[in-house]
């Protein structure tokens, strides 16, 4: 009795923060073998989802190739799929070839999957993947929800041309710094706010809390030739 409790419990909880309104599914033969259920997206059926945030939505994504003996079977294909929000459209753009272990009940066969990581935010959302553009018109798609990672990324820096290297950023919050270098080699650096050192290092990774609602920070990094790109992460607030 404990046990179809804790599974009807599961049910809600799924039912809450994910929903898909009615659509055609496919099962799909993976590997050893493993059945994993896939909706099927057309251009004449788009997929309506519905999730409930935060949350990473993973959406996997295979494309119907050509029976093996038709005369114009190819062993790579291409597709576009389009995601729908309230005020926004992305599209994506994938290239990917035939997966000979991937195929369904009708031995069908299908690509290797490509995937598409978003960002729901808080609260109740809505959304709807579209076939864009593929010669097949079918490609199946998997769901997944993940818990998002304690930090974002956000878009502070684009290159690295002078030194010290100026960063505004907006607080109260925790902020993760890390620095790409070009090759495999040591650095060492120097960051300062007010004209203050706050914080030298020679980690690739570091953490920094800032107080302000809004601040300025230097950067003095060497050698900075060698650095190609630094990261800046913000803490998530939930």
């Amino acid at each position: 009795m404990k046990k179809f409790l804790i599974f009807l419990i599961f049910l809600f909880i799924s039912a809450e923060t994910l929903e898909v309104k009615k659509t055609p599914t496919v099962k799909l033969r993976v590997l050893k073998p493993i059945e994993e259920e896939y909706y099927l997206l057309t251009k004449d059926t788009p997929i309506k989802i519905k999730v409930k945030g935060p949350k990473v939505l993973k959406i996997y994504t295979r494309l119907l190739f050509l029976p093996l003996d038709h005369p114009e079977f190819k062993n790579t294909g291409s597709y576009k799929i389009l995601l729908k929000t309230d005020d926004k459209e992305y599209i994506y753009h994938f290239t990917t070839q035939i997966s000979k272990q991937t195929f369904d009940k009708n031995r069908r066969y299908y690509g290797r999957w490509r995937s598409i990581n978003f960002e729901v935010p808080s609260g109740i959302q809505e959304y709807q993947l579209f076939l864009f553009d593929a010669k097949r018109e079918t490609v199946a798609v998997r769901l997944e929800l993940k818990k998002p990672s304690e930090f974002r990324e956000i878009k502070v820096i684009s290159q690295i041309d002078t030194t010290p290297i100026k960063i505004k950023l907006n607080g109260p919050n925790q902020f993760q710094i890390r620095f790409l270098t070009k090759e495999k080699i040591p650095i060492t650096y120097c960051i300062m706010k007010n004209n203050e050192t706050i914080l030298t290092d020679t980690s690739k990774k570091v953490f920094l809390n800032i107080d302000e609602k809004e601040t300025e920070i230097l950067i003095d990094i060497k050698p900075y030739e060698k650095i190609n790109k630094i990261k800046i992460y913000e803490k998530r607030k939930f």
